[in-house]
């Protein structure tokens, strides 16, 4: 593999204690192109005597750092590291607090060849610190990755819930190739489609002690579903077809601060039934922690202060002091390294070549080349390899009779063994009627015949006796009120009313006055 020239911005930077103290100072060397070799200072001569010394590597925005370490040997771990490098793979701006806790540790040989680490961002810090024993040191390679290699074919539907609709998909966990945060649970959809088989088959697995992956079969339309893999840390592959189902792939982690490292990407394939066509697919690797080993020594007593703290409100302007004495002079300047003697960038040999990649996808036909010349010479050469075989031809007019066979030899006639015996024939018809029986005692009851048809309706009965007095009821709800009519017309339904009863009164009156009259001319003719 080739790698194009390293150029390296070099910064010397000196984080020094309020005490100014020497042992306390790191330099800082940035690594700001795409892609590049790293190695212990002076390698392949032997790492001692780097107090502390970081590198930071940069990538572009929207990129992730991978390291990838093909030599690493430090002295072993006894109890803590003598020497030993620290990993900060989370930082968002490159910068780190003073005494911040790393996310790796490794010393001895902890790290194996070809093993690879991967930021979340795009500063990714390796801090080396080396005591006086000597030992071979470290060397390996770097490459900015874009983060849009590793984006997932499937569509988010809700948090962490995504469908993968497309007929050859590739899927990830999330903050892949970083690693899955702690206490996680995803779920990936993959819809059934008429007359498709879907394939899972996985390139890498390599998930931690804490998390499980679950893989069920569904039918659509219905809720019950039928689990068909289940994969703990100790399974590295799968294989999974289904042919007339959905599947549900169920991802959950619990707490993963020893253990945080898990990556997933898959390749799911939905190909037709008729040719069946297997597809790759990847449930990824898990990062190492550090070994978990407390570090029992004794503390240090002489730490550096730490940073100084923010800053207070400001007080009033007090009265001028007497003139100070002469300062003391300063320190002398610290030189860049030795290999760097004449300020030129560091220029890093060129690494081992790194592993092979995945194959990639089948790229477009090329057009067709052109016509070669004829040949000239070369004579006729020998005959190609037989054709297939062609279709079957028209049927042939029929044969003309052929002669009459010779006799046949006499028969001998035989006597075989009886048959083995045959199925019970039909029933018979019924026989003639018996003679009557003797004795003067009734034969035994006959069967019960059927039931006979229902009888008439009898009387009615009497009434019975009255029954005890029931619960009182409960009260109703209010009724309806009608509503109220207009002014107008209850004034014209008094108006009516009083001229009705007037003349209902005008009506009586001349009925009284009538029957006067009737009486007095009664009176007068007696």
């Amino acid at each position: 593999m080739e790698h194009s020239p390293i150029h390296l911005l070099l910064l010397l930077i000196f984080l020094t204690s309020s005490e100014s103290s020497s042992e306390h100072e790191c330099k800082c060397i940035l690594f700001n192109v795409t892609s590049g070799n790293f190695q212990s200072p002076e390698f392949p001569a032997p790492l001692e005597g780097v107090p502390c010394l970081f590198y930071h590597f940069q990538a572009p925005p929207d990129h992730m750092i991978r390291l990838t370490f093909d030599v690493f040997q430090l002295p072993p771990r006894i109890g803590v590291c003598s020497s030993s490098i620290m990993l900060f793979d989370h930082s968002t701006d490159g910068l780190i607090e003073f005494g911040e806790r790393a996310d790796f540790e490794f010393c001895g040989k902890e790290i194996s060849s070809g093993r690879q680490f991967f930021s979340k961002e795009q500063h990714f810090l390796l801090q080396i610190t080396s005591g006086k024993e000597a030992s071979r040191g470290f060397r390996g390679s770097f490459l900015a990755i874009p983060k849009k290699n590793f984006t997932s074919d499937a569509v988010e539907m809700a948090e962490c819930s995504y469908r993968i609709e497309k007929q050859k998909a590739i899927i990830y966990s999330p903050q892949y190739p970083y690693y899955y945060p702690s206490k996680v649970n995803c779920t990936y959809h993959i819809p059934q489609r008429k007359g498709f088989q879907i394939v899972i088959n996985s390139i890498v697995m390599d998930i931690g002690r804490d998390a499980i992956l679950q893989i069920f079969e569904s039918v659509e339309g219905k809720f019950e579903k039928r689990l068909i893999e289940m994969v703990t840390s100790v399974q590295k592959s799968i294989y999974v077809s289904s042919t007339a189902s959905s599947l549900l792939i169920y991802f959950s982690a619990g707490n993963n601060d020893v253990e945080r490292g898990f990556a997933n990407d898959a390749w799911n394939s939905m190909v037709n039934q008729e040719d069946v066509r297997v597809a790759r697919s990847v449930f990824g690797h898990r990062r190492q922690k550090k070994q978990s080993q407390c570090n029992c020594g004794p503390q240090a007593s002489n730490c550096p202060a730490g940073p100084p703290g923010p800053p207070g409100a400001p007080g009033d302007q007090g009265h001028d002091g007497q003139p100070g004495q002469a300062g003391k002079p300063g320190q002398p300047g610290v030189a860049g390294p030795a290999h760097q003697k004449s300020q030129e960038c560091i220029k890093c040999p060129h690494g081992a070549p790194g592993p092979a990649g995945a194959p990639g996808a089948p790229g477009p036909h090329g057009p067709n080349g052109q016509a070669g010349a004829p040949a000239h010479g070369g004579g006729q050469g020998p005959p190609g390899p037989p054709g297939p075989v062609g279709d079957a031809g028209a049927p042939g007019q029929p044969g003309a009779p052929g002669n009459p066979g010779r006799a046949g030899q006499s028969g001998q006639r035989g006597r075989g063994l009886p048959g083995p015996s045959g199925a019970p024939g039909p029933q018979g018809a019924p026989g003639a009627p018996g003679q009557p029986g003797s004795g003067s005692t009734p034969g035994p009851a006959g069967p019960p015949g059927p039931p006979g048809p229902n009888g008439q309706p009898g009387q009615p009965g009497s009434d019975g006796q009255p029954g005890a007095p029931g619960n009182d009821g409960q009260p109703g709800g209010d009724a309806a009120y009608c509503p109220c009519p207009t002014r107008s017309s209850v004034l014209r339904h008094r108006a009516v009313s009083r001229h009705r009863v007037a003349a209902k009164k005008r009506v009586v009156a001349k009925k009284r006055v009538a029957r006067k009259r009737v009486a007095a001319r009664r009176h007068v003719q007696a």
